[in-house]
């Protein structure tokens, strides 16, 4: 049996989005502010689609099956920042362990360097340098991978309290 693939990628963290969350006319809102417009706008809480893109992080492989490693290690580095700031904010008693301490960081790290801005810019670059379109995505997310393995390893023996 195939494995089930993410499709919907989130650029923001749910972890992020929650704090955003709200109470308006007795539903649970997330309040975005769109840029262009210039306006402030509301979303359904469970229908918040606006830091989602699909398949951003898994794209397809030499042999048309979707790879989502990256997005597998974004979701657990997110847990863990999720236990960080419910740790951070009161809403948690449990003191996060080291390794959680850790992951949180990655995930800091990681939403530095992941947007579907930096893939699609980095898709046009390897575009530019002769890389055919078939490979662009599978390419990018690797050169995604590769940026944000060097920032983890510079951060890696910081030393952190919280």
């Amino acid at each position: 049996m195939p494995k089930c693939v993410k499709k919907n990628n989130h650029q923001v963290t749910r972890a992020l989005l929650e704090y955003w969350q709200t109470t308006r006319k007795n539903s649970s809102v997330i309040w975005s502010f769109d840029v262009t417009k210039q306006e402030k706008k509301f979303f359904q809480g469970s229908k918040a689609s606006f830091a989602i893109v699909e398949y951003l992080y898994v794209p397809l492989q030499e042999d048309g099956s979707r790879n989502d490693d990256l997005e597998n290690e974004f979701a657990g580095d997110e847990g863990s920042l999720g236990h960080l700031l419910k740790a951070a904010n009161g809403r948690s008693t449990r003191k996060p362990s080291y390794r959680t301490l850790k992951k949180g960081i990655r995930s800091c790290v990681s939403l530095g360097f992941r947007s579907s801005y930096y893939a699609y810019r980095a898709m046009s670059l390897l575009a530019q340098h002769g890389v055919d379109s078939g490979n662009l995505h599978r390419m990018a997310i690797e050169t995604m991978r590769k940026t944000l393995q060097a920032k983890y390893e510079q951060f890696a023996n910081w030393r952190f309290v919280i």
